[in-house]
Formats: structure tokens, sequence, C-alpha cells
């Protein structure tokens, strides 16, 4: 009997001690997991949020990378078959052959047929927008809508293009694969602190040295490159140089209604100035080259006024006579 009662005795003991070892096992576990998890927590809230610019920063390249063009069209009320043969003779240009392009057509004609627009223009990427700030504000739309997905190259026109047999010939004469930003417009310098329209005594862009100044973190030049007509044709590089938040602001200021400070400011008196033609647009129109880093004096030297637009190359002119190329070589 004291036999049995040894045994059974010690059998509780065995028991009492594997219970006690598999408790703490699981404890020593289920802390572990705890100081894993409160790790894991402790770094996703230090870690900040990737923003979707950052996040698809693979995908910028990838397309930045293939050789594509889009064409940005805005319109209003042109003849839409006017525009359809403008954009075939664009599209068949030789320098563009080689390209994948793609056409996207903005209307801020709040009557437009969109799907007459797709079929006559033949593209799916046609969209309406608010009728707020001049072409320019189309031009900031797009390029906020498509950050992501820049083609590697972006031409900016309105729907009539201005000098267009003479814009053609600049195409031809100067685009490549490392051209940063080409204008399809005149060049002219001013003055950055009283800058004076050049094409327009009467009047003046009291923001430019502002724009100067909070687009390249320096007080403005004693003159500047405006360019006129408000076509052009910009890099991916270029764009996206200035970060999405620059033409987040911009847009902001385009479309502000005629209670912000922006309206305020000094214009002839004959001059429109609300939310759908604000005087800012101007400013932004002759600005371009500025935003994207390419205004220096060089250019008006060799390719300035109508002459610069209306004249052919000339035999022994530099690639960057009249534009600004990026450095696309590979490190």
């Amino acid at each position: 009997m004291q036999f049995f009662e040894t045994v059974f005795a010690r059998r509780r003991l065995a028991i009492a001690i594997s219970l006690a070892v598999l408790l703490l096992t699981v404890f020593h576990w289920e802390s572990r997991k705890y100081t894993i998890l409160s790790s894991f927590a402790s770094q996703s809230a230090e870690t900040p949020r990737v923003s979707l610019v950052d996040s698809l920063t693979a995908a910028q390249r990838i397309r930045s990378d293939k050789p594509t063009l889009d064409i940005v069209v805005s319109h209003y009320d042109e003849n839409l078959n006017q525009v359809a043969t403008m954009i075939h003779d664009l599209v068949n240009l030789p320098k563009f052959h080689q390209l994948e392009v793609e056409i996207h057509f903005y209307t801020k004609n709040k009557d437009a047929n969109l799907d007459v627009i797709r079929q006559t223009i033949n593209t799916t990427h046609v969209k309406l927008l608010p009728n707020l700030g001049r072409e320019g504000g189309t031009f900031v739309d797009h390029i906020i809508l498509n950050f992501d997905r820049l083609a590697r190259h972006t031409m900016f026109i309105q729907a009539a293009m201005h000098e267009f047999d003479h814009a053609k010939e600049h195409i031809r004469d100067y685009f490549g694969v490392d051209t940063g930003v080409l204008s399809l417009g005149i060049y002219e310098s001013c003055n950055c602190v009283d800058c004076t329209d050049p094409w327009d005594a009467t009047r003046r862009f009291p923001r430019l040295e502002e724009l100067y100044a909070a687009l390249n973190g320096q007080f403005c030049p004693k003159s500047v490159v405006l360019t006129y007509l408000g076509q052009f044709i910009a890099s991916a590089n270029r764009i996206r140089s200035r970060g999405l938040k620059t033409y987040t602001y911009l847009k902001k200021v385009l479309e502000a209604d005629e209670t912000h400070f922006i309206h305020a400011d000094p214009k002839q008196d004959s001059f429109q100035d609300d939310v759908t033609n604000p005087y800012f647009g101007h400013t932004l129109e002759r600005s371009w080259m500025v935003l994207f880093g390419c205004s220096e004096a060089r250019l008006v030297e060799k390719c300035g006024s109508w002459a610069g637009l209306r004249e052919a190359r000339k035999p022994l002119a530099a690639n960057d006579d009249c534009q600004c190329l990026d450095d696309i070589r590979v490190s």
C-alpha cells in the first residue's frame, strides 16, 4: 500500500513539474510576442507614412524612361475639326514617330459633348474641367492628376496654337531625348524686380519676383527670361523637380475667388481679372521657364524675340541654344 502511495506521489510531483514548465514556456512566449508586437507598433508609429508620390517612384521611373509623349490640349470653344487636324500634324512630326503618344484633351466648355470630342480627337483621355484659371490652370491640373505617371515628355498647348508652322519647325530643329524644357513661343528678358511685359508695355507682373524667390530659394536676379504664347514641351524630370506641393499651391491661387489677395494686384483698369481669367494666369503664362528652372540669359541672346521662333536653326547652332537640356546619362 505504501508502495502505491509513493508511486502516486511521484507521479503527482512529475505532473506538477510538467505543468510548471508548460506555464513558464507559455508565459515566456506571450511575453516575447508582446515585446515583438510592441516593437512593431512603436516602429509603425515612428515611421512616417509614405506619400502616394514617394510610393510610386519606381512606376514613375518606368514610364518616364520609355519614349513617351503626352500632348495636353486646353480647349474652350475652338472648332474640334480644326483641333483634330492640328493634333494630327503634331503626332506625325518625324521627331515623334518613335514615341508612344497619348492625347489628353481638357475642355472648360460645360456644354461640350465629351463623346463627340472623343470621336473627333480620337482619344479616350477627355475631361471636363471647371472654367477656372485660364490655360495655365488646365496645365497645372494635368500635372497634379498625372504626377505619378507623367510621360517622359509632355507638350502643353492651347486648342489653337500660335505660330503653328513655326512651332512645328522649332520641334523639328530642337526636340530630342534630352530636352528638359523647350518653349514653342518667344523668349524675352524682363527686370525681375519691376517686370513690365515685353509684349505689352501697359502690363506689369508684380508677383514675378516672389515667384522666382519662392521657387529657387534665393533673391531674383536683375533679369529673367520670360516666354510668350503658353505652349512648350517639358520633361517629367523638370516637372517633378518642383514637387507636387508647388502645383497644388499654384492651382489654389489660380482658382481663388475675388476675395483672395491675389486679385488686389495692380493691373490696368481695362483688364479682366476674375476666376475664369485671373490676372495671375498671365504671370504664370510668362513664367513657365522660371518654373522649370530654365531662365538663362543665353536663351534671349541666341533665340530671342520673334526671329528666334520664326527663323530656321542655323547650321552651327547648339542643341541648347533655344532650350534647356536634361542630363540623361546613366550613372
